[in-house]
């Protein structure tokens, strides 16, 4: 069998493919997580957390909730509803944490490379 020039050209891209999806595949920056909070199904704000950050404070007077950043972590700092589940969550700050206010609708999530030990996960 005679391997014809169309046949490199397919193996060449074949191969280009692969490596840019290998290199995106990569773990990237470590501190490159994001506080994303929503409020009804709507994202309202998004927090960029790093560990020498200044407090940030979000006030959701719609709501009654109060959302604090500071030093790389979120949490709910106030929230008018009965129960308090959301401030007993206490403070998230590893990608994919999350804390949920349902009486009020408020959805805290931190969003970017996860900083765990896990190199795969198989779904």
């Amino acid at each position: 069998m005679k391997i014809k020039p169309g046949d490199i050209v397919i193996a060449l891209v074949v191969a280009a493919v692969a490596v840019v999806l290998l290199l995106s595949a990569l773990p990237g920056d470590a501190g490159s997580l994001v506080a994303v909070i929503t409020v009804d199904g709507q994202e309202t704000e998004r927090i960029e957390l790093s560990a020498d950050m200044e407090p940030v404070v979000v006030t959701l007077e719609e709501v009654g909730v109060v959302i604090t950043a500071q030093d790389g972590k979120v949490a709910f700092t106030y929230s008018d509803c009965p129960d308090q589940t959301c401030i007993h969550t206490g403070w998230l700050s590893a990608a994919g944490d999350i804390a949920v206010c349902i009486p009020n609708e408020v959805i805290v999530k931190i969003e970017g490379v996860p900083d765990s030990d896990i190199d795969v996960v198989a779904e």
